[in-house]
């Protein structure tokens, strides 16, 4: 989990594959991408919608570290699109995906009935992440989707405004003409 966390997938997935299916935890397998050791978990037993101890479900951490196939499978497992996770951020998967830069996993989550006005701490939005980190197609997604770009989030930012502070001055455009009737 170190090595997914500090970017280095290459790493994470030798030493997954290294200490094998069996050691893994459902949740290292999903930040992994170890697709024999999900199987081997959700056929063990492990529920789909169980949380780690930070509170994440498998699913968050496919969305977060990018595992599609991962997620694919989860998701027509079960997992629910919507899940919130267990601890202050509440966050969902949706989230993690947009936060973790995944367009195609996004796009997967949406597919699939995430919703894209899911609100996080801080009132947060997908929408809000997207425009934040300047992701011009994943706004575009999220926007033919049905998020709100009109809505603020607890500090009183919008997604627009947020774009337009970290220096995406077309994007900020984009959304205040998608903000207004």
């Amino acid at each position: 989990m170190a090595a997914a966390y500090a970017g280095q997938s290459r790493l994470a997935e030798e030493l997954s594959e290294r200490v094998g299916a069996d050691a893994l935890s459902l949740f290292e397998a999903a930040a992994t991408g170890n697709l024999a050791a999900i199987r081997s978990r959700l056929e063990g037993g492990s529920e789909i919608e169980d949380h780690s101890d930070d509170g994440y479900s498998a699913l968050h951490f496919a969305a977060y570290f990018g595992r599609l196939e991962v997620a694919r499978m989860l998701l027509e497992s079960g997992a629910d699109p919507n899940s919130v996770a267990q601890n202050q951020s509440r966050v969902t998967p949706l989230h993690s995906a947009v936060a973790g830069r995944h367009r195609d996993l996004a796009g997967l989550l949406l597919a699939l009935g995430s919703s894209p006005n899911a609100v996080q701490q801080g009132g947060f939005t997908p929408l809000h992440a997207a425009a934040r980190n300047g992701d011009e197609a994943t706004v575009g997604l999220l926007l033919l989707r049905g998020a709100d770009a009109t809505r603020p989030a607890d500090d009183g930012h919008t997604p627009a405004d947020l774009a337009a502070l970290a220096g995406y001055a077309a994007l900020a455009e984009l959304l205040r003409e998608a903000a207004s009737p």
